[in-house]
């Protein structure tokens, strides 16, 4: 945000957006909605009411997303509300969290609950979502069902990486998750790196 108000030399942006988002920190897709960066003596602030439809934000493919976010570029906090897939997952997430912009990309920190493939499931302390040098990069540990998943992914464009570290996890959301359809329940530690079209 101090980059662009310095390089136009502006105290103030606001945008309408109306339009098709293509390749902007793994972002895709319509967007349309407000959005306004302030410089203060205080710092920047951002403010924006976004709302995205068949898109893409890392490897989510969204249906309908809203986002809505107010405060200082270092750290505004936000709200949100997704609805896609992620790989072969149906996903419905709402929740809270802080923003973070960065010349190379974003970061945001996120509390929420929603259903993964059928499955309820919620963060149990913050998830780490970062866009940075082409790479898509999640942390989070969460609750599925009556268990919990420390999930990392990597969803960088040439090889896509999952971790998972599961105690007591259903295993359907988590085979959604790596395009297989499964059932039961696991505890365990996997890791998947795609290759191509495989999986190692």
């Amino acid at each position: 945000a101090r980059e662009l108000l310095h390089r136009i030399g502006a105290d103030r942006v606001d945008l309408t957006l109306a339009g098709r988002l293509e390749g902007l920190a793994d972002l895709r897709g319509q967007v349309n909605g407000q959005l306004s960066l302030v410089s203060a003596p205080s710092g920047q602030r951002i403010t924006a009411a976004l709302r995205m439809e068949q898109g893409q934000i890392g490897g989510i493919a969204v249906s309908a997303g809203e986002v809505s976010i107010d405060g200082p570029a270092l750290a505004a906090p936000l709200r949100y509300r997704l609805r896609g897939r992620a790989m072969s997952a149906p996903v419905e997430l709402t929740g809270t969290g802080t923003l973070t912009l960065a010349p190379s990309g974003w970061r945001a920190s996120l509390n929420g609950a929603g259903v993964v493939a059928g499955t309820p499931v919620a963060t149990d302390g913050a998830a780490g979502v970062t866009s940075a040098g082409g790479r898509f990069t999640v942390t989070a540990p969460l609750r599925v069902g009556d268990g919990s998943l420390d999930l990392r992914l990597d969803l960088g464009r040439d090889r896509p990486e999952i971790d998972l570290l599961a105690r007591s996890v259903p295993v359907a959301p988590v085979g959604a998750l790596l395009g297989e359809r499964a059932g039961g329940q696991s505890s365990g530690h996997v890791g998947v790196a795609a290759r191509g079209s495989h999986l190692a």
